[in-house]
């Protein structure tokens, strides 16, 4: 077993070490959050305080390495959502209660701190796994010099009819108390989530299952979200165990939702109605976490899904965030749209409406619609070589009223057992209108203003900079822009 650190008892040598072999990589993102080093997954901890939005995620900065180990969180802030700042180490595992390191949660901003509810690790003499939750001095209190105090507490015991799985608390605030919602699984291994309740946010009870009309689907459900938009309660959370259905489920695990009533200490029934939506249809997404601030609604999430191999972990690094993105509610369905604030990056590429192929690198922002006139498929190459050999491929059926994903030639293979394309939009009309961004080392689709979204991994060599249109009869408007950023990680 490898050697558990403190962050501040890693040897220097060893960070060292690491840091080079990340640099060698050829994949590192352009405008995305990835880490220096280790392993990032879940997005935890986003809120709005004091002018400035917070973001911390799971960091293991020491996975790669042979004979070392850490897990916490990592911090960072913004004033837009999309240029980010790196804040150092957010949560270090420095108390009884997370020996074995600092898992997910959320954050909620009071009016003089930032309170954070999130799952300890532990291990017993036998490796058994004791989860406990946690709320990082009065409750994981970020203080205005950036320090979190700790409640040296349990907060609430695992429940007696549950396994070690318990985990990822969603906190939020009404005029009843504090709620959350965390992960859990049944002694019969099906997975559920927990409604908890405190009246001042930290001596807990569990007021019951999140009931929805999916009593055994899958046999852990992480990363539960509960949030409202208007008059309507959503749960949004990640089953992990679901078996595919035809063009559902294809995933290692997904990641989705329901929309019913709301949940408060007398009533914990969202839906009645098996009505779960993937909220994103590509490859790699999972383990979202949702945000309200300012009037808006703001969606994060881990470009990527656990027990899969990325190319990135021979260079000692591996995982990325999807770009934040906001959500509305219109017609029974949660539309996903890019920032608006994402323009104000963007450096235009001149480019002719009549050519085929463009040469266009990495980093781009991409606006195009396309238009049916005698053609009934559209064949679009993204990331490709200038033969159209190797590329990341959108299909467009306009008979079948589809639009295909395919990366079984995108590059360095990832995950193929799972397949290697994916149905990212059905109902179509005869004018599609694509906003797609690419970066070094991913790209992230979202069709006709948000109906539709697609998050994937892609490892391209540098000769795969080109973009090319299988124009024939239809019709195509194309618009480029170099999003400068600057690199986030």
């Amino acid at each position: 077993m490898k050697k558990y650190h403190r962050y501040d008892d890693i040897p220097l040598e060893l960070i060292a070490s690491l840091g080079e072999k990340v640099s060698n990589s050829p994949y590192h993102q352009l405008f995305h959050i990835e880490g220096d080093m280790g392993y990032i997954n879940d997005p935890n901890g986003v809120c709005y305080f004091e002018g400035e939005y917070h973001l911390f995620y799971q960091w293991s900065p020491l996975t790669y390495s042979e004979d070392s180990w850490f897990q916490g969180w990592y911090h960072m802030t913004s004033k837009d959502l999309v240029s980010w700042q790196n804040q150092g180490v957010g949560i270090e595992t420095d108390s009884i209660y997370e020996t074995h390191g600092a898992y997910s949660g959320s954050a909620m901003a009071e009016k003089d701190h930032i309170k954070i509810f999130y799952t300890g690790n532990t291990r017993n003499s036998c490796n058994e796994r004791i989860p406990y939750q946690i709320i990082a001095s009065l409750g994981a209190l970020l203080d205005k010099d950036g320090h979190i105090q700790k409640l040296n507490k349990v907060l609430i015991e695992q429940p007696k009819d549950t396994t070690d799985h318990f985990r990822d608390p969603k906190i939020w605030k009404n005029k009843e108390g504090y709620f959350a919602v965390i992960g859990a699984q049944r002694e019969n291994l099906t997975g559920t989530s927990l409604v908890l309740f405190s009246k001042e946010g930290f001596d807990w009870e569990v007021l019951g299952e999140v009931d929805i009309a999916y009593q055994n689907f899958g046999y852990m459900w992480e990363c539960p979200n509960y949030f409202e938009i208007g008059d309507k309660g959503i749960f949004l959370f990640s089953p992990q165990g679901v078996s595919p259905e035809g063009d559902k489920f294809r995933n290692l695990y997904q990641t989705g939702y329901v929309i019913g009533d709301k949940i408060s200490k007398n009533n914990l029934k969202v839906t009645s109605e098996r009505t779960f939506l993937e909220i994103d249809r590509g490859f790699d997404f999972y383990a979202a976490q949702v945000m309200q601030a300012n009037g808006r609604t703001f969606l994060f999430a881990w470009m990527g899904l656990p027990e899969i191999a990325y190319p990135t972990e021979q260079y000692a690094y591996c995982g990325c965030l999807t770009l934040p993105r906001e959500l509305f509610l219109e017609n029974g369905q949660l539309k996903q749209r890019p920032l608006k604030e994402i323009k104000k990056y963007r450096n235009p590429l001149a480019l002719s409406q009549s050519k085929n192929s463009y040469e266009l690198g990495f980093g781009v922002d991409i606006e195009l619609s396309v238009e049916r006139t005698l053609e009934d498929v559209v064949k679009i190459d993204l990331a490709a070589d200038n033969n159209k050999t190797v590329g990341t491929r959108l299909v467009i059926n306009f008979v079948e009223r589809k639009i295909f994903l395919d990366r079984a030639l995108s590059g360095e293979k990832i995950a193929e057992e799972f397949g290697t394309d994916r149905l990212i939009a059905d109902n179509i009309g005869d004018k599609v209108n694509l906003r797609i961004f690419l970066d070094r080392s991913s790209i992230e689709i979202f069709v006709d203003d948000g109906d539709f979204v697609a998050s994937s991994r892609i490892f391209p060599t540098e000769k795969q900079k080109y973009l090319h249109l299988d124009r024939n009869q239809a019709t195509f408007n194309l618009k480029v822009w170099k999003l400068e950023i600057g690199e986030t990680r």
